[in-house]
């Protein structure tokens, strides 16, 4: 197994979890009237991956 896998394996998850995170940020920015599919998909998959 080489070194920078470890590496690579968080950056991927990372960027994951951010992108899922600023999808659900944004589809709350832009329909803060009412509860959309974005918000409820985009934060379970960033946190998904997490986990």
């Amino acid at each position: 197994m080489r070194r920078g896998h470890s590496y690579e394996f968080w950056t991927i998850t990372i960027l994951n979890a951010a992108a899922g995170v600023s999808l659900a940020l944004v589809g709350l920015e832009s329909f803060s009237e009412e509860r959309i599919p974005v918000v409820d998909v985009g934060a379970p998959l960033g946190m998904g991956i997490l986990f």
